[in-house]
């Protein structure tokens, strides 16, 4: 349920019925500081889009570039329809600096005490969530995390038929 992006992107890869995330990054240069302007913001970020718009991706590319930035250890989560708070206290047990993605956060039982769990207040830890969802379960996800963490809300957009005629 919480791998590193490399066993997430392969994992995720091995599916013939997603596209793939061992692509090269393209077009969302603007998307990238505008999540990490939120990111100063607040600790979570909630990206939203419709089915193929890339969300999944940018959230990857979004924490591989924090990471190397500050050197964040990047905690990537799925759903295996079991408990995470204990494998979340496994992975997060040493004091550090975290990236959490959380990909189709709504398929996610117990996503609430994920952010709860990430997101308490304890020294030496510091932890960013970037939650991705379509957008029509957004308001779900919403309302699992509301009054429990402060967020932001990013709605990604289709890329325009020229960029997708390059890609």
């Amino acid at each position: 349920q919480i791998e590193s992006i490399d066993e997430f992107i392969k994992h995720y890869d091995a599916s013939k019925l997603a596209a793939p995330l061992s692509t090269q990054f393209l077009f969302r240069e603007d998307e990238l500081k505008e999540l990490d302007t939120l990111f100063q913001q607040n600790n979570v970020i909630v990206l939203t889009g419709p089915a193929g718009t890339g969300k999944t991706r940018l959230a990857l590319q979004y924490a591989e570039t924090y990471s190397q930035s500050t050197g964040a250890q990047i905690l990537c989560i799925h759903d295996n329809a079991l408990p995470l708070y204990e494998d979340l206290y496994l992975y997060m047990e040493m004091p550090g600096h975290y990236m959490l993605v959380v990909d189709d956060a709504n398929q996610l039982s117990g996503l609430q005490h994920v952010v709860q769990y990430a997101t308490k207040q304890v020294d030496g830890y510091t932890v960013k969530i970037l939650i991705t969802v379509r957008d029509y379960a957004v308001s779900k996800v919403k309302s699992e995390i509301h009054g429990i963490a402060s967020y932001n809300t990013f709605a990604l957009t289709l890329l325009s038929d020229e960029q997708i005629q390059q890609l």
